[in-house]
């Protein structure tokens, strides 16, 4: 797996679409940011195609491989996710009454999604559908506060990069060697934010 920044993420699908299915964008996080996962021999590839791209066209085109064990959100994840909706099969739960949206779909959940096996299973193969789901999440309010729960924060540019300038805020709840520290800030920033 890998993170490519700084490019188009069309011109990023349509190259992993030459390859049959043995490579997908594994997480759509905005229009100039994705991850792409699949077969190690073939996302090394992609990625030199990429690196020679960004040398002919001298449009610098930024890459991070992932050091992951498995190839999320790719046909690796396939027998996983059936496995996760076998085990999950006959749980029922519970309706919510706070908008959540799917970042399966892109849109807003609905009561029947989060409740099944089968969401969960979609869940674990398909892409993640980051930048529609906090697109439309944007779409219902004014004040547009993303709080990101996680070791550190990463998602900041790829909200900025989806949203015009001020209409939208991402906020850490960690990080690493400042977490008491961080949350504290956030609040502090989320305050400032809504009275701005």
């Amino acid at each position: 797996m890998f993170v490519v920044g700084s490019s188009n993420t069309q011109m990023v699908d349509e190259l992993c679409q030459e390859y049959d299915g043995k490579i997908n964008i594994a997480v759509y996080n905005s229009s100039k940011s994705s991850t792409v996962s699949g077969d190690t021999d073939i996302v090394n590839e992609v990625m030199q195609k990429l690196k020679k791209k960004s040398e002919e066209d001298d449009e610098p085109i930024f890459l991070r491989p992932l050091h992951v064990k498995c190839a999320y959100h790719s046909h690796h994840t396939e027998k996983s996710s059936i496995d996760l909706e076998n085990a999950l099969n006959g749980l029922t739960g519970t309706t919510h009454t706070t908008k959540l949206f799917s970042t399966v779909t892109g849109e807003v959940a609905t009561d029947e999604q989060f409740v099944t096996a089968s969401y969960w299973r979609e869940n674990v193969r398909k892409p993640v559908l980051f930048q529609k789901a906090v697109r439309n999440a944007g779409l219902l309010n004014t004040i547009n506060i993303f709080v990101e729960i996680g070791p550190k924060p990463v998602l900041r540019t790829h909200l900025s990069d989806s949203f015009a300038e001020g209409k939208a805020i991402s906020l850490p709840s960690m990080n690493m060697n400042s977490e008491s520290s961080c949350i504290m800030d956030s609040l502090a920033e989320s305050q400032k934010w809504c009275e701005s």
